[in-house]
């Protein structure tokens, strides 16, 4: 059945690729001829596509079926546009050709291929439908209130966004995308005025699947930005509520790129690895709650390790790794972090304040040592001073 339908739009092929070839001048006999048989056939297309689209005929042999009428179109259309410096553009010829494109798309848009390549006409036509909108568009951009890099991001976009250009070929998916992205964002920047526009601009390019990798380092930013002040239990729970919020994005068919994975999925893959990063770093400060406190001040602590490690009581010949323990173990009572520089700092510059101090413990110390293991010696100097100070 479909062998026998195709016919119409491959005989078209054939026929004017035939008469259109290189070095054959495409003369306004042979484009009058081919209108003639277009209007006849036109018809024919459309009633066979009606046709198998209701017949039993499965999905894939269908999307077969209507990407390989998609493709003869577009061979019509771009060897017609190679005809326009002999014969000039043939209007007639053309729109009917794009409004056979557009009939797929509305009633068979599940069989359209958004994947294939667009002819140039049909990427002019988009270029001169929405080219309006999209100057009224870059100029609100460009003076409105949002930060530069998002800015940036949205022009760059519109810069890519030359449809004319010749020999760079773009998908029917890039140029429907364009024309949704236009239309929504209109109605945001046209429309009625929200609070916070930085905000409500970049949810609306979530929500268009705008995974740009410029946008996508910028939502990075903002995240990273919003969770920098927070706690890191906090932190946790942002980020979690960030991938929660991207998994209530509802499904599109749009996207601004093919080629990378949605914009979601992107952005979920590095909240998954911040989120990591994040429990590390709770973890950490949970080994930091579990150093044993000093009633001392770092001053004092790195004059003791240096009395310790000048007496040889330390086992390690690197201060670095003794730095490096003390540091991770210890805290004192104004600092539950010390760095390895602070200590090594104060234990290079220790003032006679600080070891007056040190030595008035240290002499605290062996008094007690005195008194509860030698206190013969204690009674002994005792009765030395008392007959000293009857004599």
């Amino acid at each position: 059945m479909l062998q026998d339908e195709l016919v119409p739009i491959a005989s078209l092929v054939d026929e004017f690729a035939l008469q259109c070839q290189s070095g054959i001048e495409c003369n306004a006999d042979i484009l009058s001829n081919f209108q003639t048989r277009l209007e006849v056939n036109d018809q024919q297309i459309r009633a066979a596509w009606n046709a198998a689209a209701f017949s039993g005929i499965p999905d894939h042999s269908l999307r077969r079926y209507f990407h390989f009428h998609l493709e003869g179109i577009r061979e019509i259309l771009d060897t017609l546009h190679l005809c326009h410096e002999t014969a000039g553009p043939d209007v007639a010829i053309t729109n009917g050709l794009l409004d056979l494109i557009h009939y797929q798309r509305r009633y068979f848009g599940d069989y359209f291929n958004d994947n294939g390549i667009a002819p140039l006409a049909f990427c002019e036509s988009v270029s001169k439908a929405t080219n309006e909108t999209a100057h009224s568009l870059k100029d609100r951009i460009t003076n409105a209130n949002i930060d530069p890099e998002l800015v940036a991001c949205l022009m760059a976009y519109f810069k890519k966004a030359n449809f004319t250009i010749l020999n760079v070929q773009f998908t029917y998916g890039a140029l429907f995308y364009y024309e949704h992205f236009l239309k929504e964002l209109h109605a945001l920047f046209f429309g009625e005025a929200v609070p916070d526009l930085n905000a409500a601009v970049a949810a609306k390019l979530t929500e268009l699947n705008f995974n740009a990798l410029d946008f996508f380092c910028y939502k990075k930013q903002v995240i990273k930005k919003a969770a920098e002040h927070l706690s890191p239990e906090a932190q946790l729970k942002w980020l979690n509520n960030e991938i929660d919020l991207l998994g209530m994005q509802p499904e599109t068919r749009f996207v601004y790129d093919q080629r990378l994975p949605s914009l979601s999925v992107m952005l979920k893959g590095w909240l998954a690895e911040e989120i990591v990063m994040v429990r590390e770093t709770i973890g950490q400060h949970a080994t930091i709650s579990e150093k044993l406190s000093l009633n001392l001040s770092v001053a004092h602590l790195a004059c003791i390790t240096r009395l310790f490690f000048e007496e040889n009581l330390y086992n390690a010949a690197a201060l670095t790794a003794i730095f490096k323990f003390i540091a991770g173990h210890y805290q004192t009572k104004r600092q539950t972090r010390i760095s390895t520089g602070s200590l090594s700092k104060e234990y290079y510059s220790i003032s006679q304040v600080t070891a007056a101090v040190v030595r008035d413990k240290l002499l605290k110390m062996v008094s007690r040592l005195n008194r509860e293991y030698f206190p013969a010696m204690v009674v002994t100097g005792a009765a030395g001073l008392l007959y000293s100070a009857l004599r």
